[in-house]
């Protein structure tokens, strides 16, 4: 199945039997906004018409994922820090609903790590690292797939935000 039917898939699981998005149809759909503006749009409204973006920590922690990546995608410099403050306050909601979820940490962890420290939406980038690293490194349940974790892991490293140790602890993680 492509990309591009995953969004009428996911509104009608969603609108016609109110669930929420499956787990890996976010993540799917989240990494190809990253590259296709009207990807993002179109993502970004499902996500944010859907009932779950506001009682579901996942959905609602992708949704504020989604709105960094509008950020990225506005060329207007306004709309880009509108979009930030968005994700960041959605972000919060999400972790306070989830109790600290550790894939929202790292959807949190992934913006502000490409958004300039200037601008002052880093302020979670060192905590959320420590947490990411030790979750991933020793993980005390099972909230998140293997794959995923080792993707994570990855991401963390290439971030070049990690210590020799850290670095070292999250290799253990991809297969």
């Amino acid at each position: 199945m492509s990309v591009r039917n995953i969004l009428p898939l996911a509104a009608c699981v969603s609108l016609l039997w109110g669930q929420s998005f499956p787990v890996d149809v976010m993540r799917q759909a989240y990494r190809h906004s990253l590259e296709d503006v009207g990807y993002a749009r179109q993502w970004y409204a499902e996500l944010s018409s859907s009932r779950q973006s506001s009682t579901d920590a996942l959905t609602m922690g992708y949704l504020g994922a989604q709105q960094a990546v509008l950020a990225k995608h506005n060329p207007l410099p306004w709309r880009k820090l509108h979009f930030l403050r968005q994700a960041d306050t959605t972000m919060a909601q999400a972790l306070a609903l989830s109790g600290g979820h550790p894939e929202i940490h790292f959807l949190r962890f992934s913006y502000q790590h490409n958004v300039p420290g200037f601008l002052g939406f880093s302020a979670e980038l060192e905590s959320d690292r420590l947490l990411l690293v030790n979750y991933l490194a020793a993980p005390p349940d099972s909230l998140i797939e293997q794959d995923v974790m080792g993707d994570m892991a990855a991401f963390l490293i290439e971030s070049g935000r990690c210590t020799p140790q850290e670095i070292q602890r999250l290799q253990a993680v991809i297969p």
